[in-house]
């Protein structure tokens, strides 16, 4: 496994849906670009597609770039998912049966083992969503389940994968209590992803402040204690 998790910025691509195929073109050039002045990801969700595919995909980048598989646990029919997302069903066994309801070494094993198996040279915890209505509980079943993963194989470089909504950012008690953690937690690399209302127009910038500062904060303490975090945006 040869991909870097920087200490300084990474621009995290991910895998679209459509026109995904000049991707690998578009980060050789902004590697060469860039240089060693920014680090140089992509990730894809790892149900969406065969894994024959999903390596293939991958395999087009250099072995410096981060190279994610997302298992995507928030789209599981067991949390978030949506009836109408067959492929992640197809695709993968794992969303076919019932999310476990406490670390099940086997299952974490194939979990890791299936983004391996797919060319990913960073793993990403098989944890999903953080239910704000009982933060402390939440926290505490999500990094047993980081725990039990790194028990697994402790060598390998692995972020605790997380999905919040963004009340997550915006209101001041979930927002201390998620920065509480960041401080108080031995575990260095972060992958957070928050759920945004749909942006209006399409594809345009967040505009609500509340939002932005909590952004800010994150960024801030993760900076301050030395934390790699990757944060991602999530449409509901």
């Amino acid at each position: 496994m040869t991909g870097q998790l920087a200490n300084g910025p990474t621009l995290l691509v991910h895998k679209s849906y459509q026109h995904c195929r000049r991707l690998p073109e578009v980060l050789q050039v902004l590697d060469d670009e860039l240089g060693q002045s920014v680090a140089l990801g992509v990730t894809l969700k790892l149900p969406a597609q065969p894994a024959n595919r999903a390596r293939q995909f991958l395999d087009q980048f250099r072995p410096h770039v981060l190279k994610l598989a997302d298992p995507v646990i928030f789209e599981h029919p067991d949390q978030l998912g949506d009836p109408a997302k067959k492929n992640n069903q197809k695709y993968c066994r794992y969303m076919k049966v019932p999310l476990p309801v406490s670390p099940d070494q086997q299952w974490i094993s194939e979990l890791l083992d299936l983004q391996q198996d797919v060319g990913a040279n960073a793993l990403l915890t098989p944890t999903g969503v953080v239910d704000g209505a009982d933060p402390d509980h939440e926290f505490a079943k999500a990094l047993d389940w980081t725990r039990a993963a790194r028990q697994i194989n402790p060598s390998l470089p692995m972020s605790v994968n997380l999905t919040f909504s963004r009340d997550w950012l915006v209101n001041p008690r979930l927002r201390h209590r998620l920065l509480q953690e960041l401080v108080e937690s031995q575990e260095r690399l972060w992958y957070l992803r928050f759920r945004w209302a749909v942006v209006k127009p399409p594809y345009s910038q967040q505009r609500k402040v509340e939002l932005l500062e909590g952004y800010k904060q994150l960024a801030e303490v993760a900076r301050a204690e030395s934390k790699v975090l990757k944060e991602l945006r999530w449409f509901r």
